[in-house]
């Protein structure tokens, strides 16, 4: 394991949270990502003690070190060392952490959190060791110290924090356990609200609460804000929304038919697709000035674009070609290409954050699968299998998951998985949930 650079202990106040197919006669396509291209750390999240004696305390420790040890497990960076092998370390303190036991247990690094209060707010502190010692060292290397303060409610956020704390310092890579999935969700006939929720499902919340249909949430680059589609006045339009749902504003409702928005990554422009007479075409808006510009003429059906991450190119679906299609083309419209060759209907592409994958949805056999892209190759895997169809897949913020719809249990919900495919998780159980959005 390398060397990674000491940092002082930090006492740092945690502010409040914000409320938040293939086709028969097709090419065949290549199935599955084998491997993620890294080799897993070994790391041991023993459970933290609780300075202050009592239940609430003893509970709210076993809690935050849950959440802890669930994110770490799901960031995909890590092998866990198995809390059975534990008990071999014996007893350890912050005096005595015994890093060559863990070191025996096959952990290469161990983190060491404990709980106290301090005027009625929880208080944790986490230490991260490198368990390697050095030629003529008794300790291993303090990676990090940091402590978190904030109320008893804020717990799960204060366990998120020391997870991508964990990540950032061992792979130099952002934590995602602060983000947030924006989807629609129904509560009725002809009633489907925006929600917020946590990356692994919990505490969702409701954003909208105009008692009409609102769909295909997408969260602005800052994560400030969400554009949707609403039928509040009759007719789709483009509503924003801040992050809490306190604030909106229609920004467009040119045209019968409004719908796919998506945001340039400065944050500063929108794309979209608007029909007029039937026809259907994408248009970029610029937030300050409200000028609208045409990016496609053509008597196809142009929908679904999504930003490439430099904002240079936007891919989007057509059926220009005769049947559903993935297209890319440079940000003011032109130099128009086909992606996707194999299959007769492809839709909804999502760019990887560092631009060189492509997440889409394919008919293979009858239902909608997603599919990855290499764009570098053109090769496609096919990352999903089983009943039913696997709809608007997005990516998370650190490229290593994907969130999206599926109606396999008979009914769409959000579910997310590994890249690679694998780990499939639902996220929820409520109405019928659409359309996710990962937060940045």
């Amino acid at each position: 394991m390398p060397r990674i650079p000491l940092f002082l202990l930090a006492g740092i106040l945690l502010l409040p949270a914000l409320a938040p197919a293939q086709e028969d006669g097709q090419p065949p396509i290549e199935i599955l990502i084998e491997d993620t291209g890294f080799q897993r750390i070994p790391l041991a999240v023993p459970e933290f003690p609780s300075v202050i004696p009592g239940e609430l305390s003893t509970s709210m420790a076993t809690k935050i070190h849950a959440v802890i040890r669930a994110d770490l497990e799901f960031s995909g960076y890590f092998d866990l060392v198995d809390p059975s092998l534990h008990r071999l370390v014996g007893p350890f303190s912050e005096r005595d952490v015994r890093f060559r036991k863990w070191q025996s247990i096959g952990a290469n690094a161990v983190f060491l959190g404990k709980l106290g209060t301090r005027s009625n707010q929880v208080e944790v502190e986490g230490r991260l060791y490198n368990t390697d010692l050095q030629p003529g060292k008794t300790r291993g290397e303090l990676i990090f110290g940091k402590r978190y303060r904030g109320e008893p409610n804020l717990a799960r956020r204060i366990g998120h924090k020391l997870a991508n704390d964990v990540v950032r310092s061992l792979t130099g890579a952002q934590g995602i356990f602060l983000g947030k999935i924006a989807f629609a969700s129904s509560l009725g006939p002809g009633h489907k609200e925006i929600f917020v929720m946590d990356y692994d499902g919990q505490r969702p919340v409701q954003i909208t609460h105009n008692g009409s249909i609102n769909l295909s949430p997408a969260w602005s680059p800052d994560g400030s804000q969400l554009a949707y589609v609403s039928f509040v006045s009759g007719r789709p339009e483009i509503q924003l929304v801040d992050a809490q749902g306190k604030r909106s504003r229609v920004f467009a409702r040119e045209g019968d038919l409004n719908s796919a928005p998506e945001w340039a990554p400065d944050g500063k422009s929108m794309v979209y697709s608007v029909s007029r007479a039937g026809n259907s075409e994408l248009v970029l808006i610029d937030l300050r000035s409200n000028r609208i510009t045409r990016l496609t003429n053509h008597p196809a059906i142009e929908t679904a674009p999504a930003f490439s991450p430099t904002g240079r190119e936007i891919a989007f679906t057509s059926d220009r070609s005769g049947s559903p299609q993935i297209y890319v083309m440079d940000a003011d419209g032109a130099n128009v290409r086909r992606i996707t060759r194999t299959g007769s209907y492809n839709e909804s592409a999502a760019w990887s954050p560092r631009g060189n994958l492509l997440l889409y949805c394919s008919r293979v056999a009858g239902q909608f699968e997603i599919l990855l892209m290499d764009l570098a190759s053109g090769v496609a895997h096919q990352l999903t299998h089983g009943g039913g169809n696997k709809e608007n897949p997005r990516f998370s913020p650190d490229g290593m998951h994907v969130t999206f719809a599926s109606n396999s249990t008979g009914i769409y919900q959000i579910y997310s998985m590994d890249l690679n495919g694998r780990n499939v998780r639902r996220l929820t159980r409520q109405g019928l949930s659409q359309t996710p959005d990962w937060s940045p």
